[in-house]
């Protein structure tokens, strides 16, 4: 179940708040993003993978015993940490979000958000999402009256 609070498409400037559940692969927003809108997105709380506990948005960079924490080819990144919160806009390319992240969106389609795991059914907790959506097309063609 995907808890979503605050605005909707039909609102995109408002902040959204969505649970991401560290035992799915992917949450799917309710936030449809097009090419060239700007999004900002904070994230908080812990989720726990098997003996690793309490692991931020951030993910892990490092195992308990020092050796450093790298994602293999089957991971959705091989540039995060593992655990990281990762997103995605629709089918396009796997990108880092962590605790915070702003970026400009460089394909359409819904904004999901995942965790950085090969295996997310092993894992458990949450992390709070908040988003902020512009959708710089709409303001576009708000100033310009619409042509």
């Amino acid at each position: 179940m995907v808890m979503t609070t605050g605005s909707t498409a039909a609102d995109p400037g408002g902040p959204i708040a969505v649970q991401v559940a560290a035992d799915r692969a992917w949450t799917t927003t309710s936030i449809d993003v097009k090419r060239g809108d700007e999004l900002a997105v904070a994230a908080s709380g812990v989720v726990n993978n098997g003996k690793f506990k309490n692991i931020t948005p951030d993910g892990m960079k490092k195992y308990t015993h020092g050796a450093a924490a790298l994602p293999s080819a089957s991971h959705p990144s091989r540039s995060a940490a593992l655990m990281t919160l990762v997103a995605r806009i629709g089918e396009g390319p796997v990108f880092t979000i962590g605790m915070t992240s702003t970026f400009t969106a460089t394909h359409d389609g819904p904004l999901q958000l995942g965790v950085n795991d090969v295996q997310p059914s092993d894992n458990s907790g949450s992390w709070t999402v908040t988003i902020r959506h512009r959708a710089v097309a709409a303001a576009a063609g708000a100033s310009t009256g619409g042509a």
